[in-house]
């Protein structure tokens, strides 16, 4: 058959062969005509695969540079939104910051001018209060009153009151008049009095006659109805003399603002005054002022005031900081008067009157209040300060920094755009160069077979490969199953039938291999290790649950105020030593320590054997703890300090189940889980020093082991958080149960210090025999004699080692000091005899070759010498406890700490 189709085919083509060959011979005459021939044949041979191929990327170059064109405009549209967003963001903030810094100028010059508007209406209720107690001593009656020395005292309240002027006017009724004018030209020499004490040379001179005022014309005319209040002593003192003797009740101004003082017994402001106002004659630069009137009264009847003078230029000037140049300050009244002030590069600056103010800012204005402290009348004058920014301000605290993000922004998202294009374009080439390659080997491809050829051998490679590819996942899949029936088998042959009691048998045997390791993992046996993170993940994790357990807390009282003055190698010192005692008793008592926390010993009894009597031997250890730690503090105070000995241990214990087991990770640790740990917490915390708390499930099985004698019930119940209200008990030590109990001590009884008289101050020219200070002394004292003598002995020995290093003609017992000393300690003199202002210290040698202290033996007379001198010293101290034996060897502790 393959023959017959071989000779069909053979056939076929010497036939088309024979055609073509006399085509060829029909056009062999014109070249051309043979290419343009052969052109459309070829055409028409490769038209239908090649065509569409070069058609379908065309089309896909084509969307490639549309998609790729799309995202660049949509990156530059993004990067200006970015840009804009940006820029309208810090916009914001940067407006909330002005605002922010306005309300804080606003906030700073409302405190700065409310406080100096108290101390000015504080100084005046104060200079009042001086002058009627001054003037109360006069047998004269008012208003004929004169303070004496008036600008030696008035003057240094000038200042504080920040006052011009400040005057003292006397209240005088229409029937006083015409002896007030005799009295007030009789004793009108306070007024050189003043000029004398201001300093001023020249002679003063007369004052009117008459109290006068001034008639709508302004002419002085003499007044003579109705009350006057003449202006009597002023400081300074008036170079116009003829202010004295003015009646301010004549100026409607002033008689506004003393109605109303007078009204409400307290201070008033007057409008801003005029120029041409009485009080405004020494006003030299005509800047705006304004008067505070303060009445003085006798039983409730006016008899005076006092009257200030306040300049609003001073005024702003003082409240003017250099961060606030730039804003405007209007002072408005309820009067109807403005005067603007702004904050410049030297202080406040008057523009004038009026609000002169920026108009584009009125809307930030700030609204101040003057003096809240004075109470408003409808007539009274009341003073606001309006604070407002300006562009020179705005200017300042803004910045570029807006514009700046935003354009850094744009420029982000332009070289993103920018990154993107170039790794566009860089893509692109690798593909066209893929592409080209690939059409090229397609070209090469095609000049060597015939189109259906190419066509069959790629069709024939891939069939090919597919077989491969399916003939592999068969041979896997076959594989796979020939290891699951394996496994089924083994499987099969290793567990057996699938009995009832095997499986529980099996379970019971995985529940003991996991004790198994639970207990081997708590005697440090565990034999296995894994290595990988992989491995103890899909392994089952160590844990159990344990129904009868006790629990202990217990917490060092006192440890955190007693570390805070310890060197870390001394706490460390006694929570190791204290550890330890705790370890060896948990090791004889069968107790299992589950960890330490700071100053706090946990531990369980009940796990990982179980034991009925978990609660009777945890009580037994607590015991054992709380004597074993009794004993160590006072063993440790010797080499710890003072208050070692104070430090109390405080134990709570509770009973019930436990979740156990190891909480694996970088650092695994056995931990304990449960409501019967955080139970045994608020026991502990809840209970008292150098006692031991328990629980009523604790006490409850103390009872049923036959021990009640051992308990106390506590008198009042306790409450625990997340618990309520608890009954506990105190577990009693072995020498209360014997003698049937008590009450439960709440606290260690501090050793009593004795109380002895003074001694005399040369203990040592005694006879020892006679006087042995030690032995009066209790144990607690005792223990800080041998550490005060353990201090002092290492300071010795350091001493000698540099006494032994340095220049011997420095210590030389012959030297004139040193004999001058030993004079001196023969002679009855005391302590403070030989306390000098400054100690003049040999000069520093340094020596390398230093003898090691350590090695340094103390002669046995001078150690013994050195314990009686502080035994005597402790002796001396009384028990006091404020000045103790204690407080000194806290001295001497923080003394050796700077040494």
């Amino acid at each position: 058959m393959e023959r017959m189709n071989t000779t069909t085919m053979t056939e076929s083509d010497t036939s088309n062969s024979e055609k073509s060959m006399e085509d060829k011979k029909q056009i062999t005459n014109n070249k051309d005509d043979v290419e343009s021939a052969k052109a459309p044949t070829v055409q028409t041979h490769s038209s239908s695969p090649q065509s569409r191929q070069n058609s379908n990327a065309d089309r896909g170059w084509s969307m490639l540079r549309t998609s790729r064109t799309c995202i660049l405009v949509l990156l530059i549209l993004s990067g200006i939104t970015a840009g804009a967003l940006t820029f309208a963001f810090c916009q914001k903030l940067q407006e909330e910051n002005f605002d922010l810094q306005v309300n804080i100028f606003a906030l700073e010059i409302e405190q700065a001018a409310q406080h100096r508007m108290k101390d000015m209406v504080g100084v005046i209720e104060t200079l009042s209060t001086t002058i009627s107690a001054s003037v109360e001593k006069s047998t004269s009656p008012w208003p004929t009153k004169t303070f004496s020395n008036y600008e030696r005292v008035v003057s240094d309240f000038r200042p504080v009151a920040h006052s011009r002027l400040l005057a003292f006017s006397p209240y005088v009724e229409e029937g006083q008049r015409p002896a007030w004018n005799q009295y007030a030209v009789a004793n009108q020499g306070w007024i050189a009095e003043s000029y004398a004490q201001a300093g001023i040379t020249e002679t003063p001179k007369d004052i009117p006659v008459d109290s006068y005022g001034f008639n709508a014309a302004g002419t002085k005319v003499p007044t003579f109805q109705g009350p006057a209040m003449p202006l009597w002593q002023v400081s300074s003192p008036p170079t116009d003399t003829s202010i004295v003797n003015f009646d301010l009740l004549s100026d409607s101004v002033f008689n506004k603002a003393f109605v109303t003082a007078t009204e409400k017994k307290a201070a008033a402001f007057t409008e801003v005054l005029g120029t041409n106002n009485v009080l405004s004659l020494s006003n030299e630069g005509n800047t705006p002022e304004s008067a505070i009137v303060y009445p003085m009264f006798q039983d409730s009847t006016v008899v005076a005031s006092v009257l200030s003078v306040v300049s609003w230029d001073v005024f702003m000037n003082e409240l003017y900081q250099e961060h606030m140049n730039g804003v405007f300050v209007v002072l408005k009244n309820s009067c109807g008067q403005e005067y603007t002030y702004k904050m410049g590069a030297t202080g406040a600056q008057a523009l004038g009157q009026g609000s002169l103010q920026e108009t584009d800012y009125e809307s930030k204005m700030h609204v101040t209040e003057l003096a809240p402290s004075l109470d408003t009348q409808p007539d009274f004058c009341e003073y606001f300060l309006n604070v407002y920014p300006s562009e020179e301000l705005e200017d300042r605290l803004k910045s570029s920094l807006p514009i700046v993000l935003s354009v850094a922004v744009g420029l982000l998202f332009l070289l993103a755009s920018a990154g993107f294009y170039c790794y566009d374009i860089l893509a692109v080439k690798k593909q066209r160069e893929a592409a080209e390659e690939a059409a090229h080997s397609n070209a090469i491809v095609n000049s060597l077979f015939p189109n259906d050829i190419r066509d069959r051998l790629f069709n024939n490679e891939e069939e090919e490969k597919a077989a491969v590819d399916t003939k592999g996942s068969v041979r896997d899949l076959l594989l796979n199953d020939d290891d699951e029936q394996k496994a089924a088998v083994d499987t099969k042959g290793s567990v057996g039938t699938p009995d009832e009691p095997e499986e529980a048998e099996d379970i019971q045997t995985a529940q003991a291999a996991q004790k198994l390791r639970l207990k081997n993992y708590l005697r440090e046996e565990d034999p296995q290790k894994t290595e990988s993170m992989g491995d103890i993940e899909e392994s089952k994790p160590i844990a159990d649950l344990f129904p009868y357990t006790t629990v202990l807390f217990a917490d060092i009282a006192g440890f955190t105020a007693w570390s805070s003055v310890r060197e870390p190698s001394q706490v460390f010192t006694l929570l190791e030593t204290i550890y330890k005692a705790f370890d060896t008793i948990a090791k004889k008592r069968g107790v299992f320590k589950v960890e330490t926390v700071g100053d706090c010993y946990v531990a369980v009894t009940g796990l990982p054997e179980p034991n009925k009597d978990h609660a009777v031997g945890m009580c037994e250890f607590a015991r054992d703890c709380r004597v074993q730690f009794n004993e160590l503090v006072k063993h440790l105070e010797v080499l710890l300090g003072p208050d070692t000995a104070e430090l109390g241990i405080r134990m709570g214990l509770h009973s019930g189940p436990v979740t156990a087991g190891v909480l694996r990770g970088a650092k695994s640790r056995f931990q304990l889980f449960g409501d019967t740990v955080n139970t045994a917490a608020r026991i502990e915390t809840t209970g008292r020093r150098d006692l031991i708390h328990l629980s009523q499930e604790t006490a409850e099985l103390i009872i049923q082991a036959g021990n009640s004698k051992w308990m106390e019930r506590r008198n009042d119940t306790i409450v625990a958080k997340g618990k309520g209200e608890m009954q506990t008990y105190w577990l009693l030590s072995e020498e209360e149960v014997k003698n049937g109990g008590g009450a439960a001590k709440t606290s260690k009884e501090a050793a009593a210090l004795p109380v002895v008289a003074a001694m005399q101050p040369r203990l040592a020219k005694q006879s020892m025999n006679v006087l042995d200070p030690e032995s009066s002394l209790p144990p607690k004292i005792k223990r800080l004699v041998d550490w005060n003598v353990d201090v002092l002995k290492r300071l010795l020995k350091q001493v000698i080692a540099k006494r032994e290093t340095m220049m011997q003609e420095q210590f030389d017992i012959n030297h004139p000091t040193m004999m001058k000393i030993e004079m001196n300690i023969g002679c009855d003199t005391y302590v403070l005899d030989e306390v000098v202002e400054i100690i003049h210290l040999p000069e520093y040698t340094h020596v390398k070759n230093a003898r090691d202290p350590k090695k340094i033996e103390i002669p046995k007379q001078a150690e013994e010498q050195l314990r009686l001198y502080v035994s005597s010293i402790a002796a001396m101290h009384r028990g006091n406890h404020f000045h103790n034996f204690e407080h000194a060897s806290h001295v001497m502790m923080s003394v050796s700490k700077l040494l």
